[in-house]
Protein backbone atom coordinates (compact mmCIF):
# COMPACT_ATOMS: atom_id res chain seq x y z
CA UNK A 1 0.00 0.00 0.00
CA UNK A 2 2.98 2.48 0.79
CA UNK A 3 4.12 2.54 -2.61
CA UNK A 4 0.86 3.83 -3.80
CA UNK A 5 1.01 6.86 -1.52
CA UNK A 6 4.79 7.62 -2.33
CA UNK A 7 4.02 7.89 -6.00
CA UNK A 8 1.11 10.16 -5.10
CA UNK A 9 3.33 13.53 -4.46
CA UNK A 10 5.04 12.86 -8.22
CA UNK A 11 1.69 12.68 -9.45
CA UNK A 12 0.06 16.04 -7.81
CA UNK A 13 3.47 17.54 -9.01
CA UNK A 14 2.68 16.73 -12.61
CA UNK A 15 5.26 14.46 -13.18
CA UNK A 16 5.10 11.59 -15.14
CA UNK A 17 3.83 8.84 -13.04
CA UNK A 18 5.95 6.38 -15.40
CA UNK A 19 9.14 8.38 -15.44
CA UNK A 20 8.94 8.20 -11.28
CA UNK A 21 8.84 4.47 -11.33
CA UNK A 22 12.55 2.74 -10.48
CA UNK A 23 13.92 1.50 -13.91
CA UNK A 24 17.93 0.32 -14.11
CA UNK A 25 20.14 2.84 -12.25
CA UNK A 26 17.21 5.38 -10.78
CA UNK A 27 14.92 4.44 -7.83
CA UNK A 28 11.77 6.55 -6.44
CA UNK A 29 13.26 7.82 -3.78
CA UNK A 30 10.02 8.51 -1.28
CA UNK A 31 9.58 4.99 -1.91
CA UNK A 32 12.73 3.53 -0.74
CA UNK A 33 12.74 5.60 2.20
CA UNK A 34 9.14 3.92 2.87
CA UNK A 35 10.79 0.74 2.58
CA UNK A 36 13.51 1.18 4.66
CA UNK A 37 10.97 2.82 7.62
CA UNK A 38 8.94 -0.29 7.25
CA UNK A 39 11.92 -2.23 7.88
CA UNK A 40 13.44 -0.14 10.71
CA UNK A 41 9.71 -0.84 12.42
CA UNK A 42 9.35 -4.58 11.42
CA UNK A 43 13.07 -5.25 13.01
CA UNK A 44 11.80 -3.77 16.18
CA UNK A 45 8.58 -5.63 16.13
CA UNK A 46 10.05 -8.53 15.61
CA UNK A 47 12.56 -8.40 18.46
CA UNK A 48 9.74 -8.11 20.47
CA UNK A 49 8.11 -11.15 19.37
CA UNK A 50 11.09 -13.32 17.82
CA UNK A 51 10.31 -16.65 19.52
CA UNK A 52 6.77 -16.28 17.88
CA UNK A 53 8.08 -15.91 14.91
CA UNK A 54 10.43 -18.17 14.31
CA UNK A 55 7.57 -20.69 15.71
CA UNK A 56 5.22 -20.20 12.75
CA UNK A 57 8.12 -19.08 10.65
CA UNK A 58 8.85 -23.30 11.16
CA UNK A 59 5.33 -24.20 10.83
CA UNK A 60 4.37 -22.29 8.35
CA UNK A 61 7.77 -22.41 5.80
CA UNK A 62 6.77 -21.79 2.49
CA UNK A 63 6.92 -18.10 2.34
CA UNK A 64 10.28 -18.16 3.92
CA UNK A 65 11.59 -20.49 1.34
CA UNK A 66 10.27 -18.19 -1.52
CA UNK A 67 11.94 -15.03 -0.12
CA UNK A 68 14.99 -17.23 0.05
CA UNK A 69 14.22 -18.52 -3.60
CA UNK A 70 14.37 -14.63 -4.48
CA UNK A 71 17.42 -13.33 -2.36
CA UNK A 72 19.04 -16.78 -4.45
CA UNK A 73 18.11 -15.40 -7.56
CA UNK A 74 20.66 -12.49 -7.54
CA UNK A 75 23.41 -14.79 -8.65
CA UNK A 76 21.37 -15.58 -11.82
CA UNK A 77 19.44 -12.39 -12.51
CA UNK A 78 20.20 -10.87 -15.89
CA UNK A 79 20.09 -7.53 -13.67
CA UNK A 80 21.13 -8.55 -9.75
CA UNK A 81 21.12 -4.83 -8.89
CA UNK A 82 17.18 -4.41 -9.57
CA UNK A 83 16.60 -7.97 -7.98
CA UNK A 84 18.57 -7.41 -4.72
CA UNK A 85 16.21 -4.18 -4.81
CA UNK A 86 13.04 -5.72 -4.97
CA UNK A 87 14.00 -8.51 -3.07
CA UNK A 88 14.25 -5.97 0.03
CA UNK A 89 10.32 -4.85 -0.45
CA UNK A 90 9.77 -8.62 -0.66
CA UNK A 91 11.43 -9.11 3.06
CA UNK A 92 9.79 -6.21 4.01
CA UNK A 93 5.86 -7.49 2.90
CA UNK A 94 6.66 -11.08 3.80
CA UNK A 95 8.09 -10.06 7.32
CA UNK A 96 5.15 -8.06 7.92
CA UNK A 97 2.59 -10.76 6.71
CA UNK A 98 4.44 -13.26 9.52
CA UNK A 99 4.13 -10.77 12.23
CA UNK A 100 0.64 -10.10 11.59
CA UNK A 101 -0.47 -13.74 11.69
CA UNK A 102 1.90 -14.16 15.23
CA UNK A 103 0.67 -11.17 17.08
CA UNK A 104 -3.03 -10.82 15.82
CA UNK A 105 -6.05 -13.11 15.29
CA UNK A 106 -7.78 -13.23 11.64
CA UNK A 107 -10.22 -11.27 12.37
CA UNK A 108 -8.22 -8.44 13.56
CA UNK A 109 -6.35 -9.14 10.10
CA UNK A 110 -9.17 -8.93 8.15
CA UNK A 111 -10.69 -6.17 9.74
CA UNK A 112 -6.96 -3.87 9.65
CA UNK A 113 -6.56 -5.04 5.55
CA UNK A 114 -10.33 -3.73 5.34
CA UNK A 115 -9.78 -0.22 6.71
CA UNK A 116 -6.82 0.22 4.54
CA UNK A 117 -8.58 -0.85 1.64
CA UNK A 118 -11.24 1.83 2.20
CA UNK A 119 -8.99 4.36 3.48
CA UNK A 120 -7.41 3.91 -0.39
CA UNK A 121 -10.66 4.03 -1.76
CA UNK A 122 -11.64 6.98 -0.01
CA UNK A 123 -8.31 8.68 -0.56
CA UNK A 124 -8.84 8.09 -4.11
CA UNK A 125 -12.14 9.87 -4.39
CA UNK A 126 -10.82 12.52 -2.95
CA UNK A 127 -7.97 13.11 -5.40
CA UNK A 128 -10.03 12.48 -8.18
CA UNK A 129 -12.54 15.46 -6.80
CA UNK A 130 -9.86 17.47 -5.93
CA UNK A 131 -7.41 17.37 -8.89
CA UNK A 132 -8.77 15.00 -12.11
CA UNK A 133 -5.88 15.26 -13.92
CA UNK A 134 -3.48 13.61 -11.02
CA UNK A 135 -6.73 10.66 -10.21
CA UNK A 136 -6.86 9.47 -13.68
CA UNK A 137 -4.81 7.63 -16.34
CA UNK A 138 -3.98 9.47 -19.15
CA UNK A 139 -2.24 8.17 -22.33
CA UNK A 140 -3.96 5.35 -24.35
CA UNK A 141 -7.47 6.29 -25.74
CA UNK A 142 -8.99 2.95 -23.94
CA UNK A 143 -7.50 4.10 -20.67
CA UNK A 144 -8.24 8.09 -20.57
CA UNK A 145 -10.23 9.03 -17.73
CA UNK A 146 -10.20 5.79 -16.06
CA UNK A 147 -9.46 6.07 -11.86
CA UNK A 148 -6.24 5.18 -10.52
CA UNK A 149 -6.85 7.27 -7.55
CA UNK A 150 -3.70 7.52 -5.16
CA UNK A 151 -2.13 4.40 -7.63
CA UNK A 152 -0.19 4.29 -10.83
CA UNK A 153 -3.09 2.31 -12.67
CA UNK A 154 -5.98 1.50 -12.64
CA UNK A 155 -5.76 -2.06 -11.84
CA UNK A 156 -3.89 -1.82 -8.98
CA UNK A 157 -6.88 0.41 -7.80
CA UNK A 158 -9.30 -2.02 -9.29
CA UNK A 159 -7.83 -4.99 -7.08
CA UNK A 160 -7.48 -2.77 -3.82
CA UNK A 161 -11.13 -2.50 -4.20
CA UNK A 162 -12.14 -5.86 -4.34
CA UNK A 163 -10.16 -6.57 -1.20
CA UNK A 164 -12.30 -3.35 0.30
CA UNK A 165 -15.72 -5.28 -1.36
CA UNK A 166 -14.23 -8.59 0.28
CA UNK A 167 -13.95 -7.34 4.12
CA UNK A 168 -16.74 -4.57 3.87
CA UNK A 169 -19.06 -7.91 3.20
CA UNK A 170 -17.38 -10.51 5.18
CA UNK A 171 -17.35 -7.53 8.40
CA UNK A 172 -21.14 -6.73 7.48
CA UNK A 173 -22.31 -11.04 7.95
CA UNK A 174 -20.10 -11.25 11.33
CA UNK A 175 -19.91 -7.98 13.52
CA UNK A 176 -22.99 -6.68 14.57
CA UNK A 177 -21.81 -3.10 15.58
CA UNK A 178 -21.36 -0.91 12.44
CA UNK A 179 -23.33 -2.18 9.80
CA UNK A 180 -24.15 1.05 8.64
CA UNK A 181 -20.32 2.31 8.17
CA UNK A 182 -19.74 -1.42 5.98
CA UNK A 183 -22.79 -0.14 3.83
CA UNK A 184 -20.75 3.34 2.84
CA UNK A 185 -17.52 1.04 2.39
CA UNK A 186 -19.64 -1.77 0.23
CA UNK A 187 -20.89 1.93 -2.09
CA UNK A 188 -17.83 3.58 -2.20
CA UNK A 189 -15.73 0.24 -3.51
CA UNK A 190 -18.47 -0.16 -5.63
CA UNK A 191 -18.38 2.99 -7.11
CA UNK A 192 -14.55 2.97 -7.69
CA UNK A 193 -14.72 -0.50 -9.17
CA UNK A 194 -17.03 0.97 -11.93
CA UNK A 195 -14.44 3.80 -12.51
CA UNK A 196 -11.76 2.56 -12.49
CA UNK A 197 -12.72 0.52 -14.88
CA UNK A 198 -10.71 -2.41 -14.79
CA UNK A 199 -12.10 -5.53 -16.14
CA UNK A 200 -10.33 -8.22 -14.14
CA UNK A 201 -11.87 -6.54 -10.57
CA UNK A 202 -15.39 -5.88 -12.28
CA UNK A 203 -15.24 -9.36 -12.93
CA UNK A 204 -13.86 -10.29 -9.43
CA UNK A 205 -16.53 -8.44 -8.26
CA UNK A 206 -19.53 -10.73 -10.43
CA UNK A 207 -18.25 -13.69 -8.85
CA UNK A 208 -18.16 -12.49 -5.28
CA UNK A 209 -22.24 -13.68 -5.23
CA UNK A 210 -21.81 -17.35 -6.73
CA UNK A 211 -18.64 -17.73 -4.67
CA UNK A 212 -21.16 -16.99 -1.83
CA UNK A 213 -23.21 -19.20 -2.78
CA UNK A 214 -21.06 -21.78 -3.18
CA UNK A 215 -19.36 -21.41 0.28
CA UNK A 216 -23.33 -21.77 1.53
CA UNK A 217 -23.82 -25.16 -0.07
CA UNK A 218 -20.13 -26.46 1.21
CA UNK A 219 -22.30 -26.19 4.43
CA UNK A 220 -24.80 -28.27 3.43
CA UNK A 221 -24.67 -32.20 4.57
CA UNK A 222 -26.15 -35.18 3.00
CA UNK A 223 -29.25 -34.76 -0.02
CA UNK A 224 -28.96 -31.73 -0.02
CA UNK A 225 -25.31 -31.46 -0.61
CA UNK A 226 -25.84 -33.94 -3.11
CA UNK A 227 -28.79 -31.34 -5.24
CA UNK A 228 -26.60 -28.46 -4.44
CA UNK A 229 -23.90 -30.02 -6.36
CA UNK A 230 -26.02 -31.35 -9.01
CA UNK A 231 -27.52 -27.92 -9.39
CA UNK A 232 -23.76 -26.12 -9.39
CA UNK A 233 -22.91 -28.42 -12.21
CA UNK A 234 -26.29 -27.62 -14.43
CA UNK A 235 -25.64 -24.01 -13.83
CA UNK A 236 -21.90 -24.49 -14.87
CA UNK A 237 -22.57 -26.03 -17.91
CA UNK A 238 -24.87 -23.72 -18.70
CA UNK A 239 -23.21 -20.44 -18.57
CA UNK A 240 -20.41 -22.50 -20.02
CA UNK A 241 -22.08 -23.16 -23.50
CA UNK A 242 -23.15 -19.91 -23.17
CA UNK A 243 -19.72 -18.34 -23.33
CA UNK A 244 -18.72 -20.87 -26.19
CA UNK A 245 -21.58 -20.07 -28.39
CA UNK A 246 -21.49 -16.59 -27.98
CA UNK A 247 -17.37 -15.87 -27.50
CA UNK A 248 -16.74 -12.97 -29.39
CA UNK A 249 -19.52 -10.90 -27.54
CA UNK A 250 -18.54 -12.03 -24.09
CA UNK A 251 -15.16 -10.43 -24.95
CA UNK A 252 -16.33 -7.59 -25.47
CA UNK A 253 -18.59 -7.34 -23.05
CA UNK A 254 -15.24 -7.55 -20.60
CA UNK A 255 -13.25 -5.46 -22.98
CA UNK A 256 -11.09 -7.97 -24.83
CA UNK A 257 -11.17 -9.57 -28.38
CA UNK A 258 -10.67 -13.44 -29.27
CA UNK A 259 -6.76 -13.19 -28.34
CA UNK A 260 -7.85 -11.06 -24.95
CA UNK A 261 -5.71 -7.67 -26.26
CA UNK A 262 -2.96 -9.83 -27.65
CA UNK A 263 -2.22 -11.93 -24.16
CA UNK A 264 -2.65 -14.95 -25.42
CA UNK A 265 0.13 -14.68 -28.58
CA UNK A 266 2.17 -13.25 -26.04
CA UNK A 267 1.46 -16.15 -23.35
CA UNK A 268 3.06 -18.60 -26.23
CA UNK A 269 6.40 -16.56 -26.04
CA UNK A 270 6.68 -15.95 -22.95
CA UNK A 271 6.52 -19.86 -22.02
CA UNK A 272 9.07 -20.24 -24.59
CA UNK A 273 11.17 -18.52 -22.62
CA UNK A 274 10.85 -19.71 -19.67
CA UNK A 275 11.23 -22.82 -21.24
CA UNK A 276 14.78 -21.34 -21.81
CA UNK A 277 15.60 -20.93 -17.98
CA UNK A 278 12.87 -23.68 -16.46
CA UNK A 279 15.03 -24.73 -12.93
CA UNK A 280 16.30 -20.89 -12.15
CA UNK A 281 14.30 -18.25 -14.08
CA UNK A 282 15.58 -14.60 -14.91
CA UNK A 283 15.60 -13.49 -11.74
CA UNK A 284 13.42 -11.89 -8.99
CA UNK A 285 11.68 -8.80 -10.80
CA UNK A 286 14.33 -8.44 -13.43
CA UNK A 287 12.70 -10.02 -16.55
CA UNK A 288 10.33 -7.45 -17.58
CA UNK A 289 13.06 -4.66 -17.56
CA UNK A 290 14.07 -2.06 -20.86
CA UNK A 291 17.78 -3.98 -20.36
CA UNK A 292 16.42 -7.77 -20.90
CA UNK A 293 17.43 -9.10 -24.35
CA UNK A 294 14.42 -11.70 -24.07
CA UNK A 295 11.81 -9.12 -23.35
CA UNK A 296 13.04 -7.10 -26.25
CA UNK A 297 12.59 -9.84 -28.41
CA UNK A 298 8.95 -10.81 -27.27
CA UNK A 299 8.26 -7.37 -27.18
CA UNK A 300 9.20 -7.26 -31.27
CA UNK A 301 7.33 -10.05 -32.08
CA UNK A 302 4.13 -8.76 -30.27
CA UNK A 303 4.11 -5.13 -30.88
CA UNK A 304 3.65 -3.51 -28.10
CA UNK A 305 5.65 -2.76 -25.51
CA UNK A 306 3.96 -5.41 -22.34
CA UNK A 307 5.53 -4.30 -19.13
CA UNK A 308 3.86 -7.70 -17.41
CA UNK A 309 2.96 -11.42 -18.37
CA UNK A 310 -0.64 -10.11 -17.44
CA UNK A 311 -0.94 -13.92 -16.12
CA UNK A 312 0.51 -14.04 -12.63
CA UNK A 313 1.52 -17.42 -12.74
CA UNK A 314 3.50 -17.45 -16.22
CA UNK A 315 5.34 -14.38 -14.61
CA UNK A 316 6.21 -16.79 -11.47
CA UNK A 317 7.88 -19.28 -13.69
CA UNK A 318 9.89 -16.77 -15.66
CA UNK A 319 11.60 -14.84 -12.81
CA UNK A 320 11.96 -18.42 -10.76
CA UNK A 321 11.28 -21.12 -12.68
CA UNK A 322 9.37 -24.16 -11.73
CA UNK A 323 10.91 -23.79 -7.70
CA UNK A 324 9.00 -20.43 -7.84
CA UNK A 325 5.97 -21.66 -9.79
CA UNK A 326 5.50 -24.49 -7.27
CA UNK A 327 6.20 -22.51 -4.21
CA UNK A 328 3.62 -19.69 -5.29
CA UNK A 329 0.63 -22.30 -6.02
CA UNK A 330 1.33 -24.21 -2.99
CA UNK A 331 1.12 -20.38 -0.73
CA UNK A 332 -2.49 -20.35 -2.80
CA UNK A 333 -3.58 -24.32 -2.83
CA UNK A 334 -2.82 -25.24 1.11
CA UNK A 335 -5.11 -22.10 2.29
CA UNK A 336 -8.14 -22.61 -0.16
CA UNK A 337 -8.34 -26.35 1.12
CA UNK A 338 -8.22 -25.86 4.16
CA UNK A 339 -10.76 -23.19 4.07
CA UNK A 340 -13.72 -24.89 2.33
CA UNK A 341 -12.63 -27.82 4.67
CA UNK A 342 -13.14 -25.41 7.86
CA UNK A 343 -16.62 -23.71 6.42
CA UNK A 344 -18.06 -27.60 6.18
CA UNK A 345 -17.25 -27.85 9.78
CA UNK A 346 -17.25 -24.69 11.26
CA UNK A 347 -13.87 -24.34 13.00
CA UNK A 348 -13.05 -20.93 11.72
CA UNK A 349 -15.38 -18.38 10.87
CA UNK A 350 -12.83 -16.68 8.91
CA UNK A 351 -12.38 -19.49 6.68
CA UNK A 352 -15.39 -18.32 3.96
CA UNK A 353 -12.78 -14.94 3.36
CA UNK A 354 -10.02 -16.75 2.77
CA UNK A 355 -11.77 -19.51 0.52
CA UNK A 356 -13.53 -16.68 -1.82
CA UNK A 357 -10.01 -14.54 -1.89
CA UNK A 358 -8.30 -17.73 -2.67
CA UNK A 359 -10.40 -18.02 -5.53
CA UNK A 360 -10.63 -15.11 -6.77
CA UNK A 361 -7.17 -14.72 -6.72
CA UNK A 362 -6.49 -17.58 -8.58
CA UNK A 363 -9.55 -16.55 -11.37
CA UNK A 364 -7.18 -12.64 -11.30
CA UNK A 365 -4.22 -14.28 -12.11
CA UNK A 366 -5.27 -15.56 -15.01
CA UNK A 367 -5.41 -12.60 -17.02
CA UNK A 368 -3.17 -10.22 -14.38
CA UNK A 369 -0.16 -10.72 -12.62
CA UNK A 370 -0.65 -9.70 -8.74
CA UNK A 371 0.36 -13.03 -6.93
CA UNK A 372 3.40 -12.18 -4.89
CA UNK A 373 3.85 -9.43 -6.35
CA UNK A 374 5.55 -6.79 -4.56
CA UNK A 375 3.19 -3.93 -5.90
CA UNK A 376 -0.06 -5.17 -5.45
CA UNK A 377 -1.71 -6.04 -1.78
CA UNK A 378 -2.36 -9.44 -2.55
CA UNK A 379 1.51 -9.90 -2.60
CA UNK A 380 1.08 -9.68 1.36
CA UNK A 381 -2.34 -11.50 1.78
CA UNK A 382 -0.99 -14.70 -0.03
CA UNK A 383 1.43 -15.43 2.19
CA UNK A 384 -0.08 -13.87 5.45
CA UNK A 385 -3.19 -16.16 4.90
CA UNK A 386 -1.26 -18.98 4.35
CA UNK A 387 0.57 -19.07 7.56
CA UNK A 388 -2.73 -18.47 9.53
CA UNK A 389 -4.27 -21.40 7.55
CA UNK A 390 -0.85 -23.37 8.03
CA UNK A 391 -1.19 -22.46 11.64
CA UNK A 392 -4.86 -23.12 12.15
CA UNK A 393 -4.20 -26.37 10.38
CA UNK A 394 -1.41 -28.06 12.92
CA UNK A 395 -2.74 -26.69 16.20
CA UNK A 396 -6.17 -28.41 14.96
CA UNK A 397 -3.95 -31.49 14.42
CA UNK A 398 -2.33 -30.94 17.61
CA UNK A 399 -6.22 -30.47 19.37
CA UNK A 400 -7.49 -33.46 18.28
CA UNK A 401 -4.03 -35.66 19.28
CA UNK A 402 -5.35 -34.42 23.11
CA UNK A 403 -8.88 -34.57 22.64
CA UNK A 404 -8.77 -30.66 22.54
CA UNK A 405 -11.91 -29.08 20.75
CA UNK A 406 -10.77 -26.67 17.87
CA UNK A 407 -10.14 -23.09 18.32
CA UNK A 408 -11.48 -20.87 15.76
CA UNK A 409 -8.68 -18.41 16.49
CA UNK A 410 -5.19 -18.43 15.48
CA UNK A 411 -2.71 -15.62 17.23
CA UNK A 412 -0.18 -16.90 18.92
CA UNK A 413 0.26 -17.36 22.65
Amino acid sequence: MSGGYAYLPYKLAGIDVTAAKPLPGTQNLLLTAAQALILAGLGILYARRFRDITALIRQAPAPAAFLCLALASVAWSVDPAITLRRVFTLLTIIGFGYYLVARFSMPDIIRVVGQMAALAGYASIAVVLIAPGVGTMHGEPELAGAWSGVFTHKNLLGTTMIVALMTAVWRYRHEPHGRLLRVVEICAALLVLVMARSRTAQIDAMLLLPLGLVIAAARLRGVRLLWALYGAAIAGAIVLVLIVSNFEATMAFIGKDGSLTGRVPMWGLLLQKALERPFTGFGFGAFFLPSNPALLFVQRVIGWPTPEAHQGFIELALELGVPGLLLGGWMLILPTVWAFGAVRDGSAPWASFVAIYTVMLAVTNMLESTLLHPGSLDCMLVPTLYAAARLQQTRRIRDRRVGVPGRTEHAMP
